[in-house]
């Protein structure tokens, strides 16, 4: 499960709060690439609630993000509530003394109290993630994870240079290796994700209007089948719901 966790400011740190030693990190082979660290899910978002207010941001706004982090939602479910399952039924078959250890090592829980779980401020923020639908204020709250994730692809345009020698033997990935050179180098760092994000927000609320979104008071629920397209269809409520039973322990 620690493949799951946020790190904690660091990875000496998160190793730390994990009770991995040095010995532990040394015997694993860990992946050396942008995909897993920097630019890693894990490293991008500020927490899961983050991802969580985003990729409901994206079942009203963004379509075709949605049907990714639909996915990405589905299967981390799944996780959550199969492990917690587990560690309901091992709490109350346990002899003696509780051991609420055996709780608060779950991985919801660990998401729960990423910050400080006795904070009304940061209740509410777990349940603003659970409910957004695209807002202004959600989407200040929640942007992007990636910079440039809604922008659409530009077609390509047709080469007659035939196909790009490969020599992967010496590190030779023809236009690939520059292509993601080029992508890294427009790639804001981390600390400016906050504010990239927020300048997105901003541009896709342009492109869809003010009168879309769910905070706007002037243009009312009319009926059902508005409301389920207001939450982002029934896929994402039947998710928006699974959250809601998990985050009530």
């Amino acid at each position: 499960m620690t493949s799951f966790v946020f790190p904690i400011e660091s990875p000496r740190r998160l190793h730390k709060s994990l009770g991995l030693d040095s010995d532990d990190d040394q015997a694993h082979e860990r992946l050396n690439c942008l995909a897993a660290t920097k630019q890693s899910l894990w490293q991008r978002a500020e927490d899961f609630w983050h991802i969580v207010g985003w990729a409901f941001n994206c079942s009203v706004m963004c379509q075709k993000r949605w049907e990714r982090w639909r996915l990405w939602l589905d299967i981390m479910l799944e996780l959550l509530e199969a492990e917690w399952s587990e560690r309901k039924q091992l709490y109350a078959e346990s002899d003696g003394p509780k051991d609420d250890s055996i709780i608060t090592a779950s991985l919801i829980w660990k998401y729960i109290a990423s910050q400080d779980p006795q904070s009304r401020a940061c209740r509410r923020r777990i349940f603003r993630a659970i409910l957004s639908t695209g807002g202004s204020q959600s989407l200040k709250e929640f942007p992007e994870i990636w910079y440039g994730e809604t922008a659409e692809n530009k077609p390509e345009e047709e080469s007659n240079d035939g196909p790009k020698t490969i020599d992967i033997s010496n590190d030779d990935f023809g236009e690939y290796g520059r292509d993601e050179e080029n992508e890294m180098d427009e790639m804001p760092s981390i600390s400016n994700r906050t504010t990239s994000g927020r300048a997105a927000a901003r541009k896709l609320l342009g492109s869809v209007g003010e009168e879309s979104l769910w905070e706007d008071d002037n243009h009312p629920i009319h009926d059902a089948e508005h409301a389920i397209e207001k939450l982002g269809g029934m896929d994402a409520i039947h998710l928006r719901q699974r959250l809601l039973l998990l985050v009530r322990i």
